[in-house]
């Protein structure tokens, strides 16, 4: 049942006056994509026999997808967990209408909104940037530290590999992605495998932060079983460093973030079975307004899910379903409930912190004031038994009530996962990274040797490339939030959450350039796109 904050009805009603234009237009645009969508198959495709296969493959996929989650949904009820995908979070089923109604009203038709306009700008921007450009060394070292990529920086003490030599004082950072070579591509995509190395600028050398210096990459090219090792002063070394951010922006997309998304479903569907008035259910309902509507478009509609129909204009992926599911399947592998707050020294790790930090207190001074004992009742050990039955790591109910320190930290890991984490994501990979040197396709073949092999950056992206590139941030990686979290509104506890919004904003306006990874007011109070 979706929270009702003052607004809440008069938002819809206003939503729903604009609906019947955007619809209309949107329809409109989708006559036009009939018409013109054969010659664009013939653009993004190398013959028209392999895109006919394609797209019946894709069909009958989807149809036979869509009959199997249509005989699991039943008419009413509350959520359902139900174990769709070996090795995955359960996916939930039953949403309620309610929240369905919310999430079109209020999230679906922000998205059409910007699909309307986004569809013509796209092609402007398409054609003002038709190729890939070569990111600097600043930039790439840069980009890596500061965002949600960083997550992927492992210390390494061992730097054979990449025939290095250990200085014996500086800390020397691995940062790979070895998918990238052994999934499938489309065939006129290519990828690498790729193991990057730095070595770790302590703080105070540069600035008060530590930074990031690119040493060497191990290039492992997807059409050979061959690797190489790249420097700086090789001619392969630029086209690498696109093939390691080709390689990033797969795993932030495909990997790491449906962790911030799916396995939280688990926690939003157990919490619909706590008493209405219950103060985990207050606590939680705001971050967790339209995201099981979101999720179950994402993970159970054939047609409209980016992962997958490759064909809808607003899916940017070089790769089928089951290299996709590869992706989702890794981020998995290594999953704690545990680990969700990143222990990362550069920016995004210090910037996660400092959210959760502020979500414990908040969260922790209402369970020490609680004299009700409703936070540690049979309700609550229901409610984690339940969660941790399927969500790896989640403390037991048994565990939450005779601690309540314990509880506080683990709803304010939820509430920073749903909030600030997704929302981290989507803010930095639309507003502080080169888009023209973090693509989603590359046409060209990796270079198989240090030399280059005359690699040409020219023809490593199309304008239909670039378009759809465009669309996709517009429509799916930043639509922008309903409501800031700075905004968040709880039902109950008007003085603690006065402080928390205060404390929220004060830390916003604190952050150096190099910590805040997104502005507070680009961050949702929960994953609503």
């Amino acid at each position: 049942m979706a929270l009702r904050v003052p607004s809440y009805y008069r938002d819809h009603f206003k939503a729903a006056l604009v609906l019947p234009f955007v619809m209309a237009f949107s329809l409109f645009e989708m006559f036009v994509m009939l018409f013109f969508w054969p010659i664009i198959f013939l653009t993004d495709s190398r013959s028209l026999r392999s895109v006919l296969t394609e797209m019946s493959e894709v069909f009958w996929f989807i149809v036979r997808f869509d009959r199997q989650i249509s005989a699991l949904v039943s008419d009413g009820g509350p959520p359902r967990l139900i174990s769709l995908r070996f090795g995955q979070a359960p996916t939930v089923l039953n949403v309620p209408k309610d929240e369905q109604r919310d999430f079109v009203l209020m999230r679906a038709t922000a998205m059409l909104r910007r699909h309307v306009w986004g569809w013509f700008v796209a092609f402007w921007y398409a054609f003002r940037h038709p190729d890939l450009k070569f990111i600097t060394d600043d930039d790439f070292t840069r980009t890596i530290e500061s965002g949600p990529w960083a997550t992927y920086l492992v210390e390494v003490e061992d730097l054979s590999d990449w025939n290095e030599e250990h200085d014996g004082k500086s800390r020397y950072w691995a940062f790979e992605m070895p998918l990238m070579q052994s999934i499938k591509y489309f065939e006129e995509f290519h990828g690498a495998g790729t193991r990057t190395l730095f070595r770790e600028i302590p703080a105070g050398e540069v600035d008060s932060n530590p930074h990031l210096q690119a040493l060497a990459i191990i290039m492992m090219p997807s059409h050979t079983t061959t690797q190489y090792i790249t420097r700086p002063q090789d001619d392969a070394w630029n086209p690498a460093k696109l093939y390691v951010t080709h390689g990033a922006t797969h795993y932030l997309v495909l990997s790491r973030h449906p962790m911030l998304h799916f396995p939280m479903d688990t926690v939003n569907a157990q919490t619909h079975y706590l008493p209405l008035d219950h103060p985990i259910r207050l606590l939680l309902e705001p971050h967790q307004r339209f995201t099981l509507p979101l999720n179950n478009l994402v993970l159970n509609s054939g047609f409209l899910s980016i992962l997958v129909n490759r064909w809808l204009d607003i899916a940017p992926f070089d790769c089928p379903v089951q290299s996709i599911d590869a992706f989702v399947r890794d981020g998995y592998k290594d999953y704690s409930f545990e680990k969700v707050i990143p222990d990362s020294p550069f920016g995004y790790g210090q910037f996660v912190r400092g959210y959760y930090r502020l979500f414990y207190d908040f969260v922790h001074d209402i369970i020490q004031k609680d004299k009700s004992g409703r936070f540690v009742n049979e309700d609550v050990r229901t409610w984690g038994n339940e969660i941790a039955k399927v969500l790896q790591d989640f403390p037991t109910g048994d565990e939450l009530i005779k601690d309540r320190v314990l509880l506080a930290k683990t709803l304010a890991i939820v509430m920073t996962d749903v909030s600030v984490m997704h929302g981290a994501d989507h803010s930095w990979y639309y507003h502080k990274t080169p888009w023209d040197s973090v693509p989603w396709r590359i046409r060209n073949k990796a270079p198989t040797s240090a030399s280059g092999d005359r690699w040409i950056r020219t023809n490593a992206n199309t304008r239909f490339d670039k378009w759809k590139f465009y669309l996709t941030q517009v429509c799916i990686f930043f639509t922008g939030p309903n409501t800031s979290l700075g905004d968040v509104h709880y039902d109950g506890w008007e003085d603690e959450q006065r402080r928390f919004r205060k404390a929220l904003k004060d830390y916003d306006a604190s952050l150096s350039e190099y910590v805040k990874v997104s502005s507070l007011k680009n961050i949702a109070p929960s994953i609503d796109f």
